[in-house]
């Protein structure tokens, strides 16, 4: 209740609103999950909701967190975190508050600012890739780069995991949900999306004991947020 009650003043003045909270572990971090208002529409058709994650640790591997969270909401898959739009993607942004009344106010509405920012940015990209079709070629190349890490095939360092993955990842960008959307189908999104919906939904199984809260921990903190931020990062540069 004591960190996550700065932001409370923006929900009641409805420009956030509370969702979902948990725990991963024993506690160890706590969080709390708040969707803003509106939403961001690409081409029309491709509905994305807008989040903010607020974490807090209490085994010292982090203080009072804030991600960004945009969820497909076709398929529900949380498409990044952080990004590059803030300089320590990894660790979100540092939110700081007191007991002041006034020094959480300020800092509710920092945080809100940045995420609108943010979320503005990413709107910005989303429609970029959208509008750069791919050919079959260049699909292939970008999954590659994706499913073997940047390493080249022809070094024999690639796995069988790997080619599992990249198989994957080009039936998903005709079959993941939404990639059929004429507006986006075949396109610098669906791809970044097929890697999205990999990341949340597939990724998971690679291991044979599947456990939902180390799932959850893998999409928000672990390598299924770093596969999902190399993604977007090559998409981008496509």
């Amino acid at each position: 209740m004591e960190a996550f009650s700065f932001f409370d003043s923006v929900v009641g003045e409805k420009l956030a609103i509370y969702h979902t909270a948990g725990a991963l572990g024993k506690g160890e971090r706590i969080w709390i999950l708040a969707k803003l208002p509106g939403q961001i529409v690409v081409k029309d058709k491709d509905v994305i909701d807008k989040y903010l994650l607020l974490v807090n640790a209490h085994d010292g591997t982090m203080a009072l967190r804030m991600f960004f969270t945009p969820i497909r909401v076709v398929c529900n898959n949380t498409l990044t975190l952080a990004l590059s739009y803030n300089n320590d993607a990894q660790q979100g942004i540092a939110i700081r508050h007191t007991g002041n009344i006034k020094s959480k106010l300020e800092a509710a509405q920092q945080a809100l600012g940045i995420a609108n920012s943010a979320y503005a940015q990413f709107e910005k990209d989303a429609m970029k890739l959208a509008d750069r079709k791919l050919t079959q070629t260049e699909a292939e190349t970008y999954f590659a780069l994706i499913a073997f890490q940047g390493k080249p095939a022809v070094l024999n360092i690639t796995s069988k995991l790997m080619e599992t993955r990249y198989e994957q990842l080009k039936k998903l960008y005709y079959l993941a949900p939404g990639n059929n959307i004429s507006e986006v189908k075949e396109t610098a999104w669906s791809a970044y999306n097929a890697v999205s919906y990999y990341s949340d939904h597939f990724k998971y199984l690679e291991k044979a004991t599947v456990i939902p809260e180390k799932r959850l921990k893998n999409i928000w903190f672990g390598s299924g947020l770093e596969m999902k931020q190399r993604a977007l990062k090559v998409a981008l540069e496509i």
